[in-house]
């Protein structure tokens, strides 16, 4: 079932009355206590989280802090590697420079 808006009556935190709107069942007769929360001001607000959602976004924030270390430990493993492959390449380049011209028989 879902809810519907409903004129209603409250005690505010500081223990005057507030009135507004608030969600409350279908066919409910007048006079219905609904329970609602209210934020220091009186006025209504959501339910705090409940242990399980709280848990529940503990572990994903967990999971995400790690798969984000692991991508990022893995991305600077792949820069280390493609730096110094170019280092090792240019070094072998170098070194080809001085032998290879002893190698090479060309035809004048």
């Amino acid at each position: 079932m879902s809810a519907v808006v409903a004129p209603a009556r409250w005690p505010a935190p500081d223990g005057s009355e507030r009135a507004g709107f608030i969600r409350a069942l279908p066919d409910s007769p007048a006079g219905t206590h609904v329970r609602i929360w209210v934020d220091r001001s009186g006025q209504p607000t959501d339910p705090p989280d409940t242990s399980r959602t709280v848990v529940g976004m503990a572990v994903v924030v967990g999971a995400c802090t790690v798969l984000g270390s692991g991508l990022v430990l893995l991305l600077g493993i792949a820069a280390m590697h493609s730096r110094l492959e170019r280092v090792r390449m240019a070094a072998w380049d170098a070194e080809w420079a001085k032998v290879e011209p002893g190698w090479a028989h060309r035809l004048p």
